[in-house]
């Protein structure tokens, strides 16, 4: 129901910011695979990669206006997220609508591809079954059960840190625009921005949103960028 959140008055407008492929952005950056890395380069496409290694690009293709590149490219995107955390294959057939041998295949395909992301996973699942718990690099200390170290490893090591670069973008905030904000969620804001300074607090925002951040021990340098949307009476509208 996002057309229930308003903006303040008729002389505000909702804007939506979130931090562009965030969760993505974050193993990239822990886990330093280079090859991965590359699709945060200007002009790439992070799902159309992912449907080529794997359906191939000769079955997918390189034109996404072409129907059928666009519906191999929107196959690979919930897949491909929850493979950065190690979903299994049979919840992800479940969940996404591919089979079970082609959930199986894609996760297969993601693994022999990025060998780098592989072993970064290795570590945080080897880590949190043994200590019950993980730490961030903030120094957030998140309880693990052991039976699922597997997947809550990575997966919240990846999940806080995207929510830690967030908080420090809004830490980074003047209080006149924190004071603007309604609600966020995971990697995004919604703000009620006055319509008179609308463009100014609009950029303002943006750049203090976003961050270059690297890991402490090991891993690469990389930037998350900030995306918004247009202006709207209601966050439905305002979305992007």
């Amino acid at each position: 129901h996002k057309d229930y959140f308003v903006a303040d008055s008729d002389d505000h407008a909702l804007v939506e910011f979130d931090l562009q492929n965030a969760d993505q952005r974050a193993v990239g950056a822990m886990s330093g695979d280079r090859k991965y890395l590359k699709r945060f380069e200007p002009g790439q496409d992070g799902h159309l990669i992912n449907a080529w290694a794997a359906w191939g690009k000769d079955v997918v293709g390189t034109d996404r206006k072409n129907p059928v590149t666009a519906a191999y490219r929107q196959r690979a995107k919930a897949p491909g997220h929850g493979w950065s955390y190690r979903i299994g294959a049979k919840k992800c057939a479940k969940t996404t609508g591919l089979s079970l041998e082609e959930a199986r295949a894609f996760l297969g395909a993601l693994n022999r591809e990025y060998s780098g992301v592989v072993a970064w996973q290795d570590r945080c699942s080897t880590r949190a079954g043994r200590d019950r718990f993980i730490t961030n690099d903030w120094g957030r200390r998140m309880p693990v059960t052991p039976a699922r170290a597997y997947t809550q490893g990575p997966a919240l090591m990846g999940q806080s840190t995207t929510n830690e670069i967030l908080a420090d973008g809004l830490i980074s905030l003047p209080i006149r625009l924190l004071r603007m904000i309604k609600l966020t969620i995971h990697d995004a804001i919604v703000a009620s921005i006055p319509r008179a300074t609308l463009e100014r607090d609009r950029d303002l925002i943006a750049r203090c949103l976003t961050q270059t951040w690297k890991p402490r021990y090991g891993g690469v340098q990389i930037e998350f960028p900030v995306t918004y949307g247009e202006p709207a009476r209601n966050w439905k509208e305002a979305g992007h």
